[in-house]
């Protein structure tokens, strides 16, 4: 009579599944990201910008993925002053590898520039700007960052801000 190897349950091998799974991820995501930078932005090539109309603001500056691109209208020709906590919101535009922008749509390469940020990384620049996406826009078209704080806003192909439309109150007749 020979014996036969008995399978571990499943629900064994499901734990231990999860288990290594929870041990391994985060050994290979602390490998592989930098560990001063403050950019969530991810991304294998230059950065890009484009035009594309966004909501009731028109025409607007939008990233490689289509995400609409602010300004802190507060602070021009310096660096963001964005540490790590608004970085996570507001997370700059970074030149990979030292190399600029792609630039579409015919926007003037004469308005791009960038500026160093602390870590070594160079953050984008349009106009003086120093350029930044916002987490709370999920998809492209969105603008949900207009206005935020009273400063953050879109930017127009020319490099001025965008200010948010205006809204209309309810109209009466008399």
């Amino acid at each position: 009579m020979s014996r036969r190897a008995r399978a571990a349950p499943a629900s064994f091998r499901h734990r231990w599944a999860v288990l290594s799974a929870l041990v391994v991820l985060p050994l290979v995501a602390a490998c592989s990201s930098p560990s001063e930078s403050t950019s969530t932005t991810v991304s294998t090539g230059p950065p890009a910008l484009a035009v594309r109309t966004v909501g009731d603001l028109g025409p607007v500056l939008v990233g490689r993925d289509g995400l609409t691109v602010y300004v802190n209208a507060r602070v021009k020709d310096s660096p963001s002053g964005c540490d790590a906590v608004c970085s996570a919101a507001w997370p700059p535009l970074v030149e990979v590898r030292r190399r600029p922008p792609l630039l579409m749509n015919g926007l003037p390469a004469a308005l791009v520039g960038s500026v160093e940020l602390a870590g070594g990384q160079r953050e984008v620049t349009y106009n003086g700007y120093g350029l930044h996406t916002y987490v709370g826009d999920g998809q492209p078209g969105q603008d949900t960052g207009e206005g935020v704080q009273g400063a953050w806003f879109a930017v127009s192909p020319t490099g001025m801000v965008v200010p948010p439309p205006v809204t209309r109150g309810p109209t009466t007749r008399h």
